[in-house]
């Protein structure tokens, strides 16, 4: 049996010394690529694969499309180990109150877009319910 072995890495960690120090340690043990956490900063994501350069595996890059306000701010704060930036929670805020999902289609497939010469690919991971966003993005980019 052949297997391909993906491990997790989170490129907007509080301690990114020691997310790539173990990062390294499992592709040192075998992992054939890396699969992001979900990521909504480019700056983050620049930092992040300057910094694994040297491992010579693929990044595939999580991608979480917010489809609101409330979803911003709740990913924020009560998911551990995505950062979303204030920025990004204040566009939201100020979104039409039925807007949310449409922004969220539009700044996913930019943020995907700008992002690809820096990944190998990709995955999608609509909110709960909103599949259809997953649709949107691939037709906007």
């Amino acid at each position: 049996t052949r297997f391909f072995i993906a491990c997790a890495a989170n490129p907007v960690s509080d301690d990114l010394d020691r997310e790539i120090e173990r990062l390294e340690q499992k592709v040192d043990a075998g992992a054939h690529c890396i699969f992001t956490q979900p990521v909504y900063e480019l700056a983050a994501l620049e930092t992040f694969i300057r910094r694994i350069e040297g491992f010579k595996v693929p990044v595939i890059l999580g991608v979480l499309p917010l489809r609101g306000a409330k979803h911003a701010e709740f990913l924020h704060h009560e998911v551990p180990g995505i950062d979303i930036p204030d920025e990004l929670r204040e566009r939201f805020r100020h979104a039409a109150p039925k807007g949310g999902a449409a922004l969220g289609v539009k700044l996913c497939a930019e943020f995907l877009r700008d992002a690809k010469p820096m990944v190998q690919g990709a995955y999608l991971m609509p909110p709960f319910q909103k599949y259809e966003m997953a649709v949107d993005i691939l037709s906007a980019i």
